[in-house]
C-alpha cells in the first residue's frame, strides 16, 4: 500500500493542523507549572539549540572519519552531513 498524498501540500497542511490543534489544548495552568521550576524550561532550551547541533556535528565528523579510513567515498560522505 502506498501512501501517496504525504508527498503534496496537503501533508502540510495536515501537520499545520495537528500542531494547531495540540496548542489549543494548553491551558495558562500548563505555562504557570513550567514557570516555577525555569531549570527545566532553561535546559531544554540549552539542549534543542546547543547540544544536539553540537552532537550532530560531532556524529557526522566521526561517520566521515570513519569513511576516509575505510577508504570509502569521502565526497558522497560530505554531501550528506
Amino acid at each position: 500500500m502506498q501512501v501517496t498524498w504525504l508527498e503534496t501540500d496537503l501533508f502540510t497542511v495536515g501537520l499545520g493542523f495537528l500542531m494547531l490543534s495540540m496548542g489549543l489544548t494548553l491551558t495558562f495552568e500548563d505555562f504557570r507549572r513550567r514557570l516555577r521550576n525555569p531549570w527545566t524550561v532553561g535546559i531544554g532550551f540549552i539542549a534543542e539549540y546547543l547540544i544536539k547541533p553540537l552532537l550532530g556535528f560531532f556524529i557526522a565528523m566521526t561517520l566521515n572519519v570513519a569513511t576516509y579510513i575505510s577508504k570509502g567515498n569521502l565526497a558522497l560522505s560530505l554531501l550528506f552531513s
